[in-house]
């Protein structure tokens, strides 16, 4: 498909956290994450994460949707139950 997918950072940015400096973050009023972007300097097309709800499972506050976005590419990913192991 020739997808560049973000493989390395996706188990974080699933989980709603940054992995590292590569990416800019906006918080939401609340202080969740609600928009991250990948630097231009690791990719000259970036992906973007958008989240939409986040749930509290046990004391780790995590997403319910998540949209991957790079153009003309988009991934949306919905979050039911989250199971800590």
């Amino acid at each position: 498909t020739g997808w560049q997918l973000p493989v390395k950072s996706l188990p974080a940015l699933i989980k709603g956290y940054v992995p590292d400096t590569a990416f800019d973050i906006q918080l939401d009023a609340n202080g969740f994450l609600d928009h991250v972007t990948q630097n231009h300097t690791q990719q000259r097309s970036p992906w973007s994460v958008t989240y939409r709800g986040f749930e509290q499972t046990n004391q780790y506050w995590l997403p319910e949707n998540i949209t991957l976005k790079n153009k003309p590419n988009t991934i949306k990913i919905r979050i039911d139950q989250w199971q800590l192991i």
